[in-house]
């Protein structure tokens, strides 16, 4: 699309004058929304006031191509979770460029966590996540960074009496259509839903309510074993999850078929179920075709199972 420039050039030559105080060139009630607006997605509001100027300058020109502002309203209510399962399903399912099945597995695990602490009306910041899983504070850092361009997680200035006040994090209104615009934009297709609908119509029919799920995610971001790193943790939440959700519709998984699902390395899998299953949690069940492949379940005292274990090798108790 042409882009008439000197009719763009003449009109703000003419309507705008030489650089002076922001203040000065906007209403104060534009002004004051504008501030809200910024301290509610924590941006300072010059890196604001430019992204709504490209927004407004690409509709100016039709130009349907350029980049959009991204979603702004906030879902602070508990996410539904169907929606919470639906959109784990997509970040598994997804091919962003450069990324890897581990990096997958975490952002999975990272989402769980964080609905965890929403459940409990607790918007959780980057740093609670941190020390949630104890992990390296620039590595869960990158990963809300990752989550917040992609539409999935919002963040919004909280209040506090003094000093400057936390950013929460918190669902967008709609991460699901955010996650896919995402995806296109990045690889030039969305995330292919087919299997993922298959997968979630196929749970809400046959789910076997057996596990206290979101208490077993806390369990194992709140174990302490020596080995294990932060980034260890969230991976083995995601290995259960992934579990958890193909026993909801009937089936029994293998480590190949979830290495996959996440298109990581099936040793590093392999690595995760073991020490999964030796710490009780997951169980080897017989497979639907009588045949030898090593097929998963949640074991049915999964979160007890790991607490003695926990015990058993740090001497002490899982910290909830």
């Amino acid at each position: 699309m042409k882009l008439k420039t000197q009719s763009i050039t003449e009109y703000l030559d003419a309507q705008l004058p030489p650089p002076i105080m922001t203040s000065a060139l906007i209403s104060d009630s534009a002004l004051q929304t504008l501030r809200t607006l910024a301290a509610d997605r924590g941006e300072r509001l010059p890196a604001l006031i430019g992204r709504l100027a490209e927004f407004a300058l690409a509709q100016m020109t039709n130009d349907v191509g350029g980049s959009a502002v991204p979603e702004l309203r906030l879902a602070n209510a508990p996410i539904n979770a169907t929606t919470l399962q639906t959109v784990a399903a997509m970040i598994a399912a997804s091919r962003f460029p450069g990324e890897t099945g581990s990096m997958r597995a975490r952002l999975v695990a990272l989402i769980y966590i964080i609905a965890a602490h929403i459940a409990q009306n607790k918007h959780p910041t980057t740093a609670q996540l941190s020390d949630t899983l104890d992990a390296s504070k620039a590595i869960i850092h990158r990963l809300v960074k990752l989550l917040v361009m992609r539409g999935v997680i919002v963040r919004q200035r909280g209040r506090q009496a003094r000093g400057a006040a936390p950013l929460l994090l918190s669902f967008s209104s709609d991460p699901l259509s955010a996650l896919n615009s995402a995806h296109r934009a990045a690889t030039g297709s969305e995330i292919d839903m087919t299997p993922i609908r298959l997968q979630i119509e196929g749970g809400s029919k046959t789910a076997q309510a057996t596990q206290d799920l979101p208490a077993l995610v806390a369990a194992l971001a709140g174990t302490r074993f020596p080995e294990d790193t932060g980034s260890t943790r969230a991976r083995q939440i995601a290995v259960v999850l992934a579990v958890q959700s193909a026993n909801d519709c009937g089936s029994n998984p293998t480590s190949a078929s979830i290495a996959r699902e996440f298109n990581a390395q099936p040793s590093v899998i392999s690595r995760l179920v073991k020490t999964l299953r030796e710490r009780g949690v997951l169980v080897i069940v017989p497979g639907a075709s009588g045949g030898r492949a090593n097929n998963l379940a949640i074991a049915p005292d999964a979160r007890k199972a790991l607490e003695a274990s926990h015990v058993l090798e740090t001497g002490g108790q899982i910290s909830l």
